[in-house]
């Protein structure tokens, strides 16, 4: 197979199986968060008070980062809308879900 559609097809498996262990890795997280931040707490040559501390600027640090990328990503797709509207393109809002889903792809 040659071709885009040949390299998206052999890099197929290697995407779904790092996909698994992403949602994997997030699942645990999610039920063993709390255990996970005792252990950093108690592993941390920090005292417990400056780990926690730092625990939680980067809990902020990452939920600003997300809210970002998503008024980002919204904010880019709804003037693709407003340009796809104007220059009378079929079908603005299925381009508008591709361009809000694709602006979180980073490059």
């Amino acid at each position: 197979m040659g071709g885009w559609l040949g390299n998206a097809l052999q890099q197929l498996p290697q995407g779904l199986l790092f996909l698994f262990i992403m949602l994997l890795g997030l699942h645990f997280f999610m039920v063993d968060g709390a255990q996970l931040e005792r252990w950093v707490v108690r592993q941390s040559p920090f005292p417990a008070e400056a780990t926690h501390g730092i625990l939680e600027q980067v809990k902020e640090t990452c939920a600003r980062t997300l809210l970002s990328s998503v008024l980002v990503s919204f904010t880019q797709s709804a003037i693709l809308l407003v340009g796809f509207l104007v220059a009378g393109i079929p079908a603005p809002l299925v381009w508008f879900t591709v361009a809000l889903l694709m602006a979180f792809i980073p490059i």
